[in-house]
């Protein structure tokens, strides 16, 4: 089922940055970079009984109602081409939030984004080998060499806590979320978690409430990040 007047989603984007000149080949810049969706499409599944429809058991209703928001801190230095030696550098520190993101089966309950990573890191260099002074092969084997190096560090994708599956009175399917319970630490450390830290399991708690969500927020955790 759609409305009766579907409109399409529009976004809008908008930056501006500030370069400074460091010495007559590096740069840094500063960039702030965001963008507001609007009319966003949003899907949300009903289920019925065989009393309620004796002639199908689900239906998916697609609204336009939905918004997100995306801000973000960009830095970047570049180093071009000099003695051999150029370099880029880049660092992003983003926000993105909106009312579902791909989690289809959630009521819609502003949050981060799926693809949020807040923090995100990469850098790269290059040197030109000399030339050497050497004639016949051995100028064919020892030039025209380089070294590349690159590093990527980011911040971990947020996840959900699930919780049970609910239907609530109109036949709307969604997992409810969880509860934190008092008094418990969120993560447990220890050398043998992935990344040196798990969620306590002690912490949470299931809710069966069918007209609310649990006290949780959607994508509240995240993940373990990443160095490459």
């Amino acid at each position: 089922a759609f409305p009766s007047h579907l409109q399409l989603p529009y976004t809008f984007q908008w930056n501006t940055s500030l370069e400074q000149g460091l010495g007559e080949r590096q740069s840094l810049t500063v960039s702030y970079v965001g963008a507001n969706g609007r009319r966003l499409i949003g899907e949300q599944r009903f289920s019925f009984t065989a009393a309620q429809s004796p002639i199908f058991r689900s239906a998916y209703l697609f609204n336009a109602n939905q918004t997100s928001s995306y801000n973000s801190l960009q830095v970047k230095f570049q180093r071009s081409v000099t003695h051999g030696l150029q370099a880029l550098a880049s660092y992003v520190w983003s926000h993105s939030i909106d009312f579902g993101s791909q989690a289809t089966e959630l009521p819609s309950s502003r949050g981060n984004s799926d693809f949020d990573v807040r923090h995100n890191l990469s850098a790269g260099l290059t040197w030109d080998i000399p030339n050497t002074k050497h004639f016949g092969a051995a100028r064919t084997i020892l030039d025209d060499w380089g070294v590349d190096g690159r590093l990527i560090v980011r911040s971990g994708f947020p996840f959900l806590l699930t919780g049970n599956l609910l239907t609530d009175s109109l036949g709307q399917r969604y997992y409810g979320g969880v509860n934190f319970v008092p008094g418990q630490p969120y993560y447990l450390y220890s050398n043998t978690y992935p990344g040196g830290k798990s969620l306590n399991p002690n912490a949470f708690m299931e809710t069966t409430s069918t007209t609310e969500n649990g006290t949780v927020p959607r994508n509240y955790f995240r993940g373990v990040g990443e160095t490459q």
